[in-house]
């Protein structure tokens, strides 16, 4: 484990990335919370095939993106028990992209409460009980009224969070997109983290700056 900083990019116009894991990181900190572990993958670009167990079963290539989480997952719960620390997940942050296929929109919310079980299940497999209590927070995409699959996608994920208790729908709509119309800016990023961070643990008091 390393402490919070930006990531390698593509070394040409993106030298380094970053995303909303500094404003949750900051929030939750500000909440009180103390030997905080974030484990983060990303991806730019693609639709939610990329992250889907059932699309990797029958094309790896095609899922890829899932079994990138599961084997990050893996690895992180790994290196904590070389610390003989015991994991507790406290939230599941969930922030997709505007890229979805028609198709993609229409399993929007099938495909997230897929995603959410079988997060769970990798986490149990290696430690059983560490996700009793794990809250679900899902973050509006960005341009969401942008076309049709954009809206149907936030609807579905909205639609989600609705039915289960343990899940928040965090909106973004209210914030200012970039000049290009589709991407959120730094400010913005840092926002939407602590929005995820208040939805995971919202009975928690905030902590007054400088104490």
């Amino acid at each position: 484990f390393v402490p919070l900083a930006v990531q390698q990019g593509d070394g040409g116009k993106n030298a380094t990335l970053w995303g909303p894991e500094f404003g949750l990181a900051r929030e939750l900190a500000a909440r009180g919370g103390r030997d905080v572990v974030i484990v983060k993958a990303c991806r730019g670009g693609g639709g939610n095939s990329l992250w889907d167990k059932a699309t990797f079963d029958r094309d790896p290539a095609a899922g890829h993106m899932w079994g990138h989480l599961r084997d990050t997952l893996a690895t992180a719960i790994d290196a904590l028990a070389e610390e003989d620390a015991k994991p507790r997940v406290r939230g599941f942050c969930y922030l997709q992209g505007e890229s979805n296929s028609e198709a993609e929109a229409k399993a929007a919310g099938e495909r997230l409460a897929a995603l959410v079980r079988n997060v769970t299940a990798v986490v149990e497999e290696k430690a059983p009980g560490a996700t009793r209590g794990m809250r679900v927070a899902v973050a509006e995409i960005a341009a969401r009224r942008g076309n049709a699959r954009r809206t149907a996608t936030t609807a579905a994920q909205q639609a989600i969070c609705q039915r289960a208790p343990a899940a928040a729908f965090v909106p973004t709509a209210d914030l200012p997109l970039k000049s290009d119309g589709i991407h959120f800016g730094g400010a913005e990023k840092l926002e939407i983290g602590r929005r995820l961070a208040a939805a995971v643990v919202p009975a928690a008091k905030r902590v007054p700056a400088g104490r």
